[in-house]
């Protein structure tokens, strides 16, 4: 006859003691730890099987004392909201973090939601915050909200978000307003009053007549008109990346700028065909010196004479 599968195993206080002196924390780490070569063949996988009749629990088992939540009894709600209260929480966040750490005393619900579910107003409640979650609260009107933004003379959306974080925001008003106001949203210019429009609505001028303006700032290079084009100063009708709104009439940054430095061909010709407008009104010598100023003149030259696929840089 075979022996009882307990007679394997160490008695149950015994093997008790031991897996207590592991100072494990969980049945998961416990199951860990015994399909390792450290369990010691004399303590079971399986203590609730192998231990029926004097099996408690985990808690027990483990000496964490801990109690399975299906079969722990909790505060009273009130008396519990009282004490998550005292803590000062901020968030549900704060309170997810703090309800996983050993400092939760075992009679607070790691999910108030769930257990209290009777007695449930809302997470501002339980904490104390008394915040109220978008989808149960109410704001102003947009148009009132619309007024009371502008008021704030914020330049961006950076920040608008920025300060609806801190506490100065009042709870009507919408950290979101976008999704708030579907139906009255038109844009975050229109929202905050600087009436900027996103660049993937805006309209830019002809191209010709947006490099005459540009020509006329006298940029000496890319970079002069990079750190320009972040200021205010910059129209909105003129394009911060002028080579991809204009790909199809686009030469060159020197043709664009109207300050030459690095030849090819291509920007040769775009540069000459960009005098045709002027030309009848050009005296020769007015027309000799911005072929000139621009450098032209010795570059025209090696053109005729080596073809006009030669890269030419002066």
């Amino acid at each position: 006859m075979d022996k009882p599968i307990k007679s394997k195993f160490r008695p149950f206080v015994e093997a008790r003691e031991y897996v207590r002196n592991l100072h494990l924390l969980g049945q998961k780490e416990y199951f860990a730890w015994s399909k390792t070569s450290e369990r010691p063949e004399d303590i079971p996988t399986n203590p609730l099987r192998t231990y029926p009749e004097e099996w408690t629990s985990w808690g027990d088992w483990l000496g964490t004392l801990t109690i399975a939540p299906i079969n722990r009894t909790y505060r009273p709600f009130i008396e519990a909201r009282t004490f998550v209260r005292s803590l000062n929480f901020k968030s549900k966040k704060e309170f997810a973090k703090w309800s996983k750490s050993v400092a939760r005393p075992q009679d607070i619900p790691a999910t108030p939601e769930r257990t209290y579910k009777n007695e449930w107003i809302s997470w501002g409640d339980w904490l104390g915050t008394f915040t109220i979650s978008n989808t149960n609260r109410t704001f102003r009107p947009f148009a009132e909200a619309w007024e009371f933004a502008q008021s704030l003379n914020f330049e961006s959306r950076t920040e608008w978000v920025d300060w609806s974080k801190s506490s100065d925001k009042p709870s009507d008003i919408p950290s979101t307003p976008a999704q708030v106001y579907k139906t009255e949203w038109t844009s975050w210019g229109d929202w905050l009053g600087t009436l900027t429009i996103a660049p993937i609505n805006r309209t830019y001028r002809p191209f010709i007549e947006a490099r005459t303006f540009v020509r006329s700032l006298n940029f000496k290079s890319g970079a002069e008109y990079n750190a320009w084009k972040k200021t205010t100063d910059k129209p909105q009708d003129i394009p911060t990346v002028p080579e991809r709104t204009y790909k199809n009439e686009w030469i060159s940054w020197g043709d664009w700028l109207g300050s030459y430095v690095r030849w090819s061909s291509k920007a040769l010709i775009g540069f000459v065909k960009s005098l045709y407008p002027i030309l009848p009104h050009l005296d020769p010598s007015e027309l000799y010196a911005i072929l000139r100023n621009n450098n032209c003149l010795k570059c025209m030259q090696l053109c005729m004479q080596n073809g006009m696929s030669n890269l030419l840089i002066y």
